[in-house]
């Protein structure tokens, strides 16, 4: 008896492997009870991990790239361009992604004494 291929003296074993994305690094800079401004590197693929941001905060890309941002709702791409700041409204719950094939970088500023709107 043949069942997807195999003779039924062959068993056959489910190999899951768990793929594991890399991850984002973070350099904390400053971390005041006003402000804390992160610089991210990521390497292509990498992910910064699902995250809430409960103030608002300003990005500030050190390199060209993409970022795919898994948000409620569904998927943003985000083109960035060193010098062109851009501001960001809590509250935000996302996960980033470098979309592209180089690495990419980018300061983040969060400004702690925002409330959401």
């Amino acid at each position: 008896m043949r069942i997807d291929g195999l003779t039924d003296n062959v068993s056959s074993v489910l190999v899951v492997q768990e793929v594991k994305m890399p991850q984002a690094e973070s350099v904390r800079h400053i971390d005041t009870e006003d402000v804390r401004v992160t610089e991210w590197r990521m390497e292509p693929g990498a992910s910064t991990g699902l995250h809430r941001h409960d103030c608002d905060f300003v990005i500030v890309p050190l390199t060209d790239g993409t970022l795919r941002n898994i948000v409620a709702g569904g998927v943003k791409m985000v083109t960035i361009t060193p010098g062109k700041a851009f501001l960001r409204k809590a509250p935000l719950e996302h996960d980033a992604f470098n979309a592209g094939d180089a690495p990419l970088a980018f300061v983040e500023v969060e400004l702690l004494k925002s409330t959401p709107r």
